[in-house]
Order: structure tokens, then sequence, then C-alpha cells
């Protein structure tokens, strides 16, 4: 198993993660390399793809990283929720 690649029961948690970053990435009309540029090096656009398909991991570092880029609320990224820009999964408000 490479560094990165889910294991285990997490697997639904990484799938789920990638399927909204890529929804979201659709949304704003940006491609995985324009998130990758928008990253400053954090991660290349191959790394994207691969979180997206479900076939990697994040840390913490980067999904914040991500969902700014995204402009939504990491708990959006990790747990699903209303979904709209910046707003907070639980309580509906906007953040920030």
């Amino acid at each position: 198993m490479r560094p990165n690649e889910p294991a285990g029961r997490n697997v639904s948690l990484i799938v789920g993660m990638g399927q909204r970053i890529r929804a979201r990435r659709e949304d704003l009309q940006m491609t995985q390399r324009m998130v990758a540029e928008s990253l400053g090096g954090l991660m290349d656009w191959t790394a994207i793809s691969r979180v997206e398909s479900g076939k990697r991991d994040l840390r913490a570092s980067e999904i914040i990283a991500i969902a700014w880029v995204l402009d939504v609320d990491p708990g959006f990224l990790l747990a699903g929720g209303n979904g709209d820009r910046g707003l907070t999964y639980r309580t509906g408000y906007r953040a920030g």
C-alpha cells in the first residue's frame, strides 16, 4: 500500500470526500490543474485526480487548503451536508 492510500473502513469516507471535491471543482469550472496551481505546490494535478477517484487520502492541512481554494467549509468536504459555499454543515450559518 502506498502512503496516503486509503485503507479499510475509511474508504467510503475518502470516496465521498473525493466526490464532493470533484463536484465543487466542477461547479467552479476549475480543472484539476487549476486547483493544483492554486494550492501553490502542495499537491500536483495527479494527486487531485487520485483524491477525486478515492484512491488517495488527505492530510488535515491538505483538506483545509483544498477547502480554501474551493471556497467551502472543510467540514463539508469531510462530512457533506448542505454544501453551499462557505456554509457550515451543522448550523447552516455563513462562515467568515
